[in-house]
Order: structure tokens, then sequence, then C-alpha cells
């Protein structure tokens, strides 16, 4: 026996250990809070209660406190240990789920038996203590003879008995009360597991027997009434406890946790799939259908019905409009968020046909201070935009005061862009649960990713129609090129590639009855507006020869280009308002010669029999660029020449002899001239096709890796072979 109670006068050492160690954890990583202050009081009761016990065995001699005293003492300090243990862990769940005045309502309630526990208490202390161990001054000795006095049923150990086991029947009435209306508020939210005081129960029922079992004691220094064996058991419970809530529980909340989010991921996995592939109408059902989920959980997290939430709307930003979409996306009974008076007289179906047709300016919100705004709802919304947090107001406008208590207003943004908002409602509570403000952010969350793939699919649409768009417009601009160029006495071979969807490359050829005309341009850049400048050249171009047509003699080749400049610079450059320009080299062939005019680029021509190359560097830098000045003129830049059979005569545009390879060098005009000589035997097609080989091999490294395949900028060739 002495073994095991030296044992248990040593146990609440590793009680406070572990105590002590979940304490600092969580003190150090939460800073002070009333868990960890809670906690560090039920540790204190604990090491109190051990230090008492302690000393009492030690210095039984001397110490003066006697057994029956101690039992009191060891008591009261192991209920409020055990009492402040269960307020440390359950103080969070008291707190969030405002249940802290129903919590001091409930302690309240308990003052009558918190009274009968501290009376029996005090009685045993002054009781014990006034008799002192002398028989005859004890107050119920009062009432016994000297021999009543010396029974051992009816003197001073029967005395003790008696009041322990009033003092343990009133501890454990204490308890039970204390654990069933303070602990078991809000069933489900505050304790969700019973065992603990159901366990506590039991063990003071065993302990009231065994304190009946005793025999009265014949020496005052024996054991009384105090069965040391029944606190180990406490202190192990304790611990218990203890590990169970600040060890094992607080992991099983992390696997949850990682659980949630695991599931939330997955969540956002399907919604994904099922936006890329629903339509218009199934996206707008899908933002109902995440509603109603959103508002089930907390239907079911909800512990009192009536402070659930009563409406909801979903408003989603288009373009720079906030509203909602769909009268789907009004969920209960929902008001709009404005200083309306007529509000309180209008039924459900008007009031959801005024949210539809109330929106709001994002950037008037983004942008203007929030002391500016004086309507209800635009304040509401530049709160939860500004602190991308839940604004809530239990402050309500005259037009909804009396049907709503709060107003809660969520802000969904996808990254850094606010792209919609939740509303929530509650007419009956002013405040939200920690249970409903964690659905809702999950409920903004994929709304964000729902909103965000339906402005994706938006954006796609757009894309897939303007490329359509686009896609046309190359095929126009393709569509106006010559097919195939016949020349009396000539093999011609062509060939354009544009670097995006319309490029800004242009040539011709027309045959008139004074000779052919053909020629080569290049507007700046390329894409949309290049390529309407070119077809406007080509327009200009024919409408020029044909107009020479009608007035039956050859129009002279400079007045061809300064005619088609007069009219780029009127229609691109005058209405348009394009900033763009062209250079250009128009030829004319007739009888075996050609005249060259224009400022695009150095003319090659293979001179077969010699085997060399002539350059014509005069149709290079002597013309104004075309769509600039209608006072530039270009006959300063006539050129003249003529080819034998077997020449070739090459013209191409600087995406050609700008290409690049990995090292940054270009193509340049020797590339041009090296493939010309290659191929000279062959076919002006052939030859065409030859030089675009070397072209792509030189520039695979370079500009086609980097642009996915494409050169940098229109390629254009045209070739003449004598015959």
């Amino acid at each position: 026996m002495d073994l095991l109670i030296d044992f248990h006068l040593f146990s609440f050492i590793p009680v406070i250990a572990i105590g002590g160690i979940f304490w600092a954890e969580r003190m150090f990583r939460h800073g002070p809070q009333k868990r960890t202050n809670y906690l560090f009081l039920a540790l204190l009761a604990i090491a109190a209660v051990g230090i008492a016990q302690t000393a009492s065995w030690v210095m039984k001699d001397s110490w003066l406190l006697i057994w029956p005293q101690l039992l009191v003492a060891s008591g009261v300090l192991y209920f409020l240990a055990f009492m402040f243990l269960e307020y440390a862990i359950h103080v969070k769940r008291i707190e969030e789920s405002f249940l802290a005045v129903d919590f001091r309502k409930g302690l309240k309630s308990l003052a009558l038996w918190f009274g009968l526990f501290g009376g029996f208490g005090l009685v045993m202390l002054l009781y014990v203590g006034g008799f002192n161990w002398d028989h005859s001054s004890g107050f119920l000795s009062l009432l016994l003879s000297d021999d009543a006095k010396a029974n051992p049923v009816l003197g001073y150990s029967s005395h003790m008995k008696i009041l322990t086991i009033l003092f343990t029947l009133s501890l454990i009435i204490v308890a039970f009360f204390a654990a069933r209306k303070v602990f078991n508020l809000q069933e489900g939210v505050i304790r969700k597991r019973g065992y603990p005081f159901y366990t506590m129960m039991a063990l003071a029922f065993v302990m009231l027997i065994d304190i009946l079992s005793i025999a009265p004691p014949t020496e005052v220094h024996q054991q009384v009434n105090l069965p040391l064996y029944w606190y180990t058991i406490l202190n192990i419970m304790f611990v218990v406890r203890l590990v169970e809530e600040f060890f094992f529980w607080s992991n099983y909340q992390l696997r949850s946790d990682r659980n949630k989010i695991e599931a939330r991921q997955h969540t956002q996995a399907l919604l994904i799939r099922r936006v890329i592939a629903s339509s218009d109408k199934e996206d707008l059902v899908m933002i109902r259908e995440a509603m109603e989920s959103s508002l089930d959980k907390v239907k079911e997290r909800m512990v009192v019905p009536e402070y659930r939430m009563t409406g909801m709307t979903v408003r989603r930003a288009v373009g720079n409009i906030l509203r909602v979409e769909d009268v789907g996306h009004i969920s209960g009974y929902c008001t709009p968020l404005s200083e309306n008076k007529n509000i309180k007289s209008l039924d459900k179906a008007k009031l959801n046909d005024l949210i539809l047709r109330t929106t709001y300016d994002v950037p008037e919100l983004q942008n203007t201070p929030l002391e500016d705004l004086k309507d209800f709802g635009k304040r509401l919304l530049k709160q939860a935009m500004t602190a991308n947090d839940i604004a809530i107001s239990t402050e309500m406008p005259e037009g909804i005061k009396g049907l709503q208590r709060l107003v809660a207003v969520v802000p969904i943004f996808d990254g850094t862009n606010f792209v919609g908002s939740i509303t929530v409602f509650k007419d009956s509570f002013d405040k939200l649960y920690p249970a409903e403000r964690g659905v809702l952010f999950e409920l903004a969350e994929n709304l964000a990713t729902i909103f965000a793939l339906i402005s994706g699919k938006e954006v796609q649409r757009e894309r897939n129609r303007l490329q359509g768009e686009m896609n046309i417009a190359k095929d126009l601009q393709t569509a106006i090129l010559p097919k195939n160029i016949v020349m009396d006495g000539y093999e011609v071979g062509s060939f354009m590639e544009t670097a995006s969807e319309v490029g800004g490359d242009v040539f011709d050829f027309l045959p008139t009855p004074f000779g052919n005309y053909f020629g080569i341009g290049d507007v700046s850049g390329h894409g949309l507006p290049a390529g309407m400048m070119a077809v406007i050249s080509i327009a200009a171009l024919h409408g020029a020869l044909d107009a020479s047509k009608v007035l039956g003699k050859p129009l002279p080749l400079d007045q061809v280009f300064d005619s088609v400049n007069r009219v780029l610079c009127t229609l691109n450059r005058d209405r348009i308002g394009s900033d763009k320009f062209m250079t250009q080299n128009y030829f004319f062939e007739k009888n075996g010669k050609i005249q060259g005019v224009g400022s695009h680029l150095v003319t090659v021509i293979f001179r077969r029999e010699k085997g060399e190359f002539e350059e014509i560097p005069g149709l290079s830098g002597r013309a104004g660029y075309m769509g600039l000045s209608e006072f530039a003129v270009s006959a300063q830049s006539l050129v003249e020449f003529s080819l034998k059979p077997g020449d070739l005569f090459i013209l191409y545009s600087d995406g050609v002899s700008e290409a690049k390879n990995a090292n940054g060098t270009m193509f340049g005009l020797d590339g041009i001239k090296n493939s010309m000589a290659e191929h000279a035997d062959k076919a002006p097609a052939d030859i065409i096709a030859g030089l675009l080989d070397n072209l792509r091999r030189h520039a695979a490294g370079g500009d086609l890796k980097k642009h996915g395949g494409f050169f940098t900028d229109d390629i254009s060739l045209v070739v003449l072979k004598k015959s």
C-alpha cells in the first residue's frame, strides 16, 4: 500500500510536465488567449493538490491539515482543474458560436449547487479543524455522552465519515449538473463528446462506495476516508483528456482540414470540367446549384435553425457592370441594397425583379472614396472589395429596417480581379457563425472558378469570332492576288506567306493593251491594318490602270506610283487615321524591255550567260514611301533594263532577307543570290521552292523556333525567267 501511495504522490509531476508542454506550445504559437490561460489554471490546480497531498503525507506529524480537510481541498481543486480544462477546451467554440452569454447564464443557474458544495466543504474544514481530535470539542459531540463519544459508530470517525459522504455526494451532483448545464450548451456545438463527463461521474460513484467501505480508524494519523489510489486515477484521466484534446483531436482536425482541402480541389476540378463543356444556360444553372449546395451545408451545421441565413444573391461583374444575371441567382427572401422606401410594400416577385434591375458600376466602386458613397449597397460593396473580406452591416436603411437584421457581402476575386459578390441576409439574427463564414468563403472560391471559366469561354468565343473574321480577311487578301501570272516571253512564279492572319505584303500583275504592269510592295508591320492598306493599294492600282484603258493611252509608270500614293494618303492616312506606310516597286514590261520605279528593296537580276548577279539599287531609297505625303514624286527613281534568255529577275520582301538564324544572322541578299544560283536551271516555281527550303533551314533555330514555326515578317517572292 505504501508503494501505491508513493506512486500517487509523485504522479502529478508528469501530469504537470505533459500539460506544460501543450500549454507552452500553444502559448507561443498563438499568443496569450483564454484557451492557454485556463489551461494554465487547470495545471496550477493539479500542482496545488499534488503538492498538498505530498506534503501532508511526508509531514504527518507536523502538518497542520488533517486528512478530512485534505479531502475537501483535494476535491475542490480537482473539480476546479477539470472545469478549467473543459473550459480551455471549449472556450473557442463558445465564443465563436456567440454562446458566451448563455454560458454565463448557465453558470449563474448553478449558483445553488455551487453554494451547497461550498457549504459542505466549509462545514468539514471548520468542524474538523475545531474538533482538533478532542472528542469533547466537537459540535456534534455536545449531544453525546462520554461513552457515546468513544463509540466507533457515534464518535468522531462516524462524524467524519458522514460529512465525507455528504461532501462527495455534493461534489458528484455539482460536477454532473455543471457538465450538463454548462458544457452541454447547444448540443453538438460546444461539446460533441460526452464520455469524459460520464466517466468522471462513474469514477466518483465508485469512490463514494469505496469511502463507505473504509473501516473507522483507531489511530489519528491513519488514512481517514481518503483513498489516495483513486486520485492517481483522476490524474490519469486528466492526462488522457489533455492529450486527447490537445494532441489527438488537434491532429484529427489537421487531417480533417486536409481532407476538406482535397475535397474542395476535387470539387474545383469537377467544376472546371463541367463548365468547360457546358452551354451558357447550363452555366447559370451551375451557379444556382453552387448556391443551393452552400445553403444546404449551412443548414446541416446550424444548431439553431432560426438563426440561419434566410436569403442569398450572387452578382457577377460582366464588363464594368456588377449585376444579378438570372432570377435563379436569388435564393430565399432577399431585398435590394438600396434606400427605397417602397420595398416593404413589394411582394417577393417584385423584389426579385427590382434586384435584377439594380446594377453597380465596378470602376465607380473601385475609384470612389468610401466617404463619398452615400448609397447603402455601394458602401457595403466598397467595404468588401477594399478589405477583400466579408463586409457586415446590422444598421439597416429605412427601406429594409424590420425586414432584415443582417446584410453581409462576400467579395469574389479571381486573383486580384474583382469578378463578383455574394450577398446574404438574416431576418432574425445579427451575426455570422464561423461555419457560415467557412461555407461562404468556399462558395466564393467555387464561384470565382466558375466566373473565370465563363469569362474565358466568352473571351474564347470572341476570339473565335475575330479569328473567323481575320480568316475571311486573309482569304480576301489572298483571293485578290493573281493566281497564275502569264507573260509572253517569260516564265513567272509567285509565293506569299503572312506572319499573322493578315499580312502587309502585296504583289500584283495586270496586262494592258499598252504592256504588262506588275510590282511588289510591303506595308510597315503586319496584321489587319497593314492588310487593309495593302488591299487599298491594289484597288488604287487597278483603278489607275483601268482609267488608262478608258483613256486609250498608257499611264507613265511614275504617275502610276504617284496616283496610288495619293489614294493611300487620302483613304488610309486621312480617313482611316492609320499611321502605316508602305514601300512599293512597280514595273512595266513591253517588247522585252522593263521599266521600274519606286522605293522598295534592291532588285536582283541573275545573268545566266555570265553566271553573275546584277543589282539595281536605284529602286531602293530614291522615291518616298507611299501613304505619308501626297506631294512625294517618284520620277527620280525611274530605271530601265532588259532580260536575255535564261536570265532571272526576282522580287522579294524584307521578310525573306531579314529572316534570322539562332545566332541572329540574317538570310540577307547573299542568301537569296546563292539560292537563285543553286536552282537557276529550274522553273521559277521550283526556284522559289528551293529558296524557301534554304530559308527555312537557315531560320529553323532562330525565328521559326521563337515564333512557333512562323517567320517574324511576311514572306513574298516573284521570280521572272526570260524564255
